[in-house]
């Protein structure tokens, strides 16, 4: 987790706000996603799906520590549907100028983050 974010007012958050909200709903993220309301219709059936059709002594694959939800997981959320996205995402920069794309790339600059306060809080009563 990093200790500093994009302030939410910053032109790349409003940019890309609806995409980002789209991200999260589809769960597309690998790292801090809810999947919950995706389970019961979607996910549920397709890894029983699995289950039914992947013989045990065949179902270990690496990485050997997940289990085969996550490697659906990764499949069809984490690289398929990411990769249908790619273009939906690139459309938000289509028609910007120079100046507003200046304006986006002001957002990364560390002056323009929010700390995360409470993290960073927690750092001062921890040993480094």
């Amino acid at each position: 987790m990093g200790m500093t974010h994009f302030s939410p007012a910053s032109a790349w958050m409003c940019l890309l706000a609806p995409i980002l909200e789209k991200k999260r709903a589809l769960a597309v993220d690998s790292w801090a996603y809810d999947d919950a309301h995706l389970q019961p219709g979607l996910f549920e059936p397709l890894h029983q799906w699995f289950a039914d059709n992947v013989p045990e002594n065949y179902s270990k694959k690496y990485p050997w520590q997940w289990r085969t939800h996550m490697h659906v997981f990764r499949g069809i959320r984490g690289i398929t549907m990411a990769e249908y996205m790619i273009p939906e995402w690139a459309d938000y920069f289509k028609d910007l100028s120079y100046e507003q794309m200046d304006e986006l790339a002001a957002s990364w600059k560390f002056e323009n983050c929010v700390g995360r306060q409470r993290l960073n809080e927690s750092r001062l009563y921890t040993r480094l």
